[in-house]
């Protein structure tokens, strides 16, 4: 588990735009999530929207990064900061 981790961490996306194109289709974003967030099922994330995956993945890309001056990801304001989700019956 721990050389996982650590192989997550040092994932790296091959460009910004690769990352964030909206030409990526649901599988490939589900895909480059699973890379840096091996716990997120295909089944959890089926739940969520494309764009909602898109987001989700620009936070994780921000995570990658080391922390400097300037450095983070801003939530969206239509976005709370606390959110929970139900399963599907």
């Amino acid at each position: 588990m721990v050389a996982e981790a650590a192989a997550a961490a040092t994932l790296t996306f091959d460009t910004d735009a690769d990352r964030m194109s909206p030409s990526l289709s649901r599988e490939q974003l589900v895909d480059r999530i699973r890379r840096v967030n091996p716990t997120a099922t295909p089944s959890r994330l089926e739940g969520f929207t494309v764009d909602a995956l898109r987001l989700y993945l620009d936070h994780l890309a921000v995570t990658l990064t080391p922390r400097a001056a300037g450095a983070g990801w801003l939530r969206p304001g239509d976005t709370p900061a606390i959110m929970t989700r139900e399963p599907r019956d």
